[in-house]
């Protein structure tokens, strides 16, 4: 610090100019890094469903500085021009980010991505955001929806919804001002959730309503269709299975407890989104649908099952 106090103005501003320039190069590199690691899932034997988990949890970035640089990396690898505006600060990390949830929602053509980069070159992060939301308005959730812990128990939650949605949310506070203690928006989102998900649980066998009086599981719970069978190429290889039956999904499911039954040396795997049936031995190479050949993982470790199972270069289309 002494050292940064003699400095002289111009010495000080810049040495500041030349560590803007190292630390968006140190940026640029760590995003390649982070797309490489994807590339590769190597997340997932680590333990993590997710390179934004493993991110956070491993690497030790903030979920907000995580969002921005993975966020970045897919906007580089949809839009190779990206790269060359984020190195030269053209397009700071927080507007990569804006657009690359914009693009993903919009979905513009290859041409008009590019168009857009250059529209929004130099802009600061609120420009950023209107300009975004002149060329799409329909991605105004996506831009604007935040969702930050404020304290060890709660969450803020910030949603966009249009016109008639807000209307219908105040049709529904009125018919359920008699079951509702509190008619606010939160006491009826947590009215709504808790209900589904005592839905979902039911028909996965997951609580009491799922068992009759005898302690079994009811033969008529529905399951849904999760599975996609290693990233759904054993669908394109075979032409023709059977239905797995609801019975082997239930008991599945049962076994699994609604979570990802994939495991690594860091051990079992803590998803609970986007599980998916898969079969240990693929269907396509004999594998049967059975309780025993069967397990509930997350898409990310079936996708990893299905590459190790059939190569990359025949999965190299449902490849990050």
């Amino acid at each position: 610090m002494q050292n940064i106090r003699s400095l002289e103005k111009s010495d000080l501003v810049k040495r500041t100019q030349d560590l803007v320039v190292v630390e968006r190069k140190a940026t640029l590199e760590l995003v390649e890094h982070l797309r490489e690691i994807e590339r590769r899932l190597l997340f997932l034997e680590y333990g993590y469903s997710s390179l934004f988990e493993f991110a956070v949890k491993h690497l030790g970035l903030s979920e907000g500085s995580a969002h921005r640089r993975i966020s970045a990396m897919r906007l580089m690898r949809d839009v190779p021009e990206a790269k060359a505006k984020i190195e030269s600060g053209e397009i700071s990390l927080s507007n990569a980010s804006q657009v690359q949830t914009a693009f993903r929602a919009a979905h513009l053509k290859p041409e008009q991505k590019r168009e857009t980069l250059e529209k929004i070159s130099g802009m600061t992060q609120k420009e950023c955001q209107s300009a975004l939301l002149e060329l799409a308005p329909n991605v105004a959730a996506k831009l604007l929806e935040r969702d930050r812990q404020i304290s060890e128990e709660q969450y803020e939650i910030k949603l966009v919804v249009s016109k008639e949605i807000h209307g219908q949310i105040d049709e529904l506070k009125a018919f359920l001002a008699h079951t509702l203690s509190d008619a606010g928006t939160s006491a009826l989102l947590v009215y709504l959730v808790q209900k589904e998900l005592k839905h979902q649980n039911k028909k996965r066998g997951l609580s009491a309503e799922g068992k009759n009086e005898n302690g079994e599981k009811n033969a008529n719970c529905e399951r849904e269709n999760t599975e996609s069978d290693s990233a759904t190429v054993q669908t394109k290889i075979v032409r023709s299975r059977k239905h797995i039956s609801n019975r082997v999904r239930r008991e599945i499911w049962v076994r699994a407890q609604g979570q990802c039954e994939a495991s690594s040396s860091n051990g079992r795997c803590q998803s609970r989104y986007q599980l998916e049936l898969d079969h240990i031995v693929p269907h396509a190479k004999g594998g049967v649908d059975s309780v025993e050949n069967l397990r509930l993982i997350c898409r990310a470790h079936n996708l990893q099952h299905a590459v190790e199972s059939f190569g990359r270069r025949v999965m190299e289309r449902y490849c990050p």
